[in-house]
């Protein structure tokens, strides 16, 4: 697994983690997988706090919080990189992942969600219809780190924001 740099200081100030997962089809779009919140029907990456009385590291929450809102083990699909990126204003640490297997869709039965789905990367903040009710900052710190790895000369990012 290759790290984005991230200083220790912020890995250490992070409250919450999110799993950014992406997927490159056959079109050569990148897509991102989705889950739904069974409660407030929002659609929302997989995300959730570090249980620091537990003394959880950040990657061991991502992975906890993706197979409760997934249904599905993170390690059956990072088989390749992955990146970190710190959002400061609500103290997320971003994992970025990329995949080479597809994603699944459709009901699943968790205590947080109730649907899984994928989008294009390139539209997730503008694709109204299928990110109907999406929390508002999932959105603005997805434009974020998409802009920051852009900066950084990170592939997937330049092409999504052309």
């Amino acid at each position: 697994m290759n790290k984005f740099i991230v200083p220790k200081i912020q890995r250490k100030k992070a409250k919450n983690v999110a799993m950014l997962l992406l997927h490159k089809n056959m079109k050569n779009e990148y897509r991102i997988l989705v889950v739904r919140d069974k409660f407030k029907k929002k659609w929302m990456i997989p995300a959730g706090g570090i249980n620091r009385h537990k003394k959880e590291g950040a990657f061991r929450a991502v992975s906890r919080e993706f197979y409760e809102e997934t249904t599905i083990k993170l390690s059956y699909f990072i088989t390749d990189k992955f990146m970190e990126y710190y959002y400061q204003p609500t103290k997320t640490l971003f994992f970025i992942g990329f995949t080479r297997k597809s994603f699944p869709k459709g009901g699943i039965g968790t205590t947080e969600t109730d649907k899984i789905d994928h989008i294009n990367a390139k539209n997730f903040y503008n694709n109204i219809s299928k990110l109907k009710g999406i929390k508002g900052y999932v959105r603005k710190s997805y434009i974020e780190v998409i802009n920051y790895l852009a900066m950084y000369g990170v592939k997937f990012a330049i092409k999504i924001l052309k």
